[in-house]
């Protein structure tokens, strides 16, 4: 039940969140770090809306059948203060299987995010 219940929101987000903006998207970033035991993986797209951005992305980690987990982000994005620093406001979720020491569970939460970044001029 769980896992349809993952799956399920997988495809609901991925299909409003990447697919409809596909065409005007600024960048999509992907990350894949892996060794024998554990596998993670991300995929960010970073979108333009009227007066500010938006980026959505989707990212899981497996190890061993220990850790199956699925997040997911959607944050807000905009440039505060002064020209380079962009802050950002969203929600992280993630859900799967977690086991350990004997222990089984499922892991399903919601929460707050925030970013911060700055990017630094080209020269002087």
């Amino acid at each position: 039940m769980m896992k349809k219940r993952l799956i399920t929101a997988i495809a609901i987000a991925f299909c409003l969140t990447i697919l409809p903006d596909a065409s005007r998207a600024d960048n999509f970033s992907f990350r894949l770090s892996a060794n024998q035991n554990a596998l993670d993986t991300e995929l960010d797209g970073r979108f333009n809306a009227s007066q500010t951005d938006m980026m959505a992305g989707i990212s899981g980690l497996y190890d061993n059948d220990d850790f199956k987990l699925v997040f997911l982000k959607g944050l807000v994005i905009n440039e505060i203060l002064f020209d380079g620093l962009t802050g950002g406001l969203g929600f992280k979720g993630v859900g799967g299987k977690a086991e350990k020491h004997r222990i089984d569970g499922d892991v399903l939460n919601l929460g707050f995010m925030g970013s911060l970044s700055y990017d630094l001029p080209d020269g002087p």
